[in-house]
């Protein structure tokens, strides 16, 4: 039985591996004080986890969440993968990959568990249960339909495509992402970094940054002079743009990077 449940899955977070297998680096903005300036190499397997995040019942969990999970992170890992290796050499991406990081971002944000019990406080479903009440069923349904990813088994949650060929999408956040126009920021170093909540909220008005991997940045932006699907290489300007964010962001409490300089450059 697994208690230790991810909301930013594995696989993600080891594209950040650091020089000691299975760790990562992470900067606690709570312990900049200290003499390590809260920066400490940890182990992906205990971070951004919470116990029995995806229980209705915490005292009798059934893993039923957390085996779905499972599932779709064994089946998205190696498109993700492709995807990091194959687009380094070209100017744009697909309409199928723009769709999967739109898919991807809406995923984390939705498991993020600031999100994810807020909207169940206020989805339509809250009459039928309250948190912590052992209801498995409707809990399950529930959050499956957040944040369903693999397309087939839920389509009714992502839908298939109309008669125009364009993907139907019935997640409101990933409708909004995918109306963006997405362009792929490129670093020559590995100084790209993510945080512990991946969500919408934190970022610039009409703008939203999804990093990829340590050398890759996906930019939402409605802003109309961006060409859609577009691949170039970070500025100085924008890589401080985005780090800067985080960095002073008052929801974000950790930063990870694949090495520990990259960290101590922020501060």
């Amino acid at each position: 039985m697994t208690t230790n449940q991810h909301y930013i899955p594995q696989f993600y977070q080891r594209l950040w591996e650091c020089e000691k297998k299975g760790h990562i680096w992470e900067l606690d903005k709570r312990h900049r004080k200290n003499a390590d300036k809260g920066i400490r190499m940890q182990a992906i397997r205990t971070r951004n986890s919470q116990n029995c995040l995806y229980e209705a019942d915490k005292n009798t969990p059934n893993n039923a969440v957390e085996n779905w999970y499972g599932k779709f992170e064994t089946l998205y890992a190696e498109s993700y993968r492709k995807l990091i290796d194959s687009r380094m050499c070209l100017c744009k991406i697909s309409d199928k990959d723009k769709l999967m990081l739109c898919k991807l971002f809406a995923n984390f944000s939705a498991r993020n568990p600031l999100n994810l019990y807020d909207n169940r406080r206020n989805n339509a479903l809250a009459s039928c249960f309250t948190l912590g009440e052992p209801n498995p069923v409707i809990d399950r349904r529930y959050i499956q339909n957040l944040v369903a990813f693999a397309e087939g088994e839920m389509i009714e949650v992502f839908g298939g495509e109309n008669e125009k060929g364009n993907p139907e999408m019935l997640g409101e956040f990933t409708r909004e992402l995918y109306s963006c126009n997405v362009q792929i920021l490129v670093s020559a170093e590995q100084n790209i970094v993510f945080c512990d909540y991946i969500i919408e909220q934190v970022s610039y008005p009409d703008e939203y940054y999804f990093p990829i991997c340590p050398t890759m940045l996906a930019v939402f932006s409605k802003e109309q002079d961006i060409i859609d699907k577009s691949i170039r290489r970070i500025t100085a300007e924008e890589y401080k743009r985005f780090s800067q964010l985080y960095l002073k962001s008052t929801v974000i409490e950790r930063i990870y990077a694949n090495n520990r300089c990259v960290l101590e450059n922020l501060i």
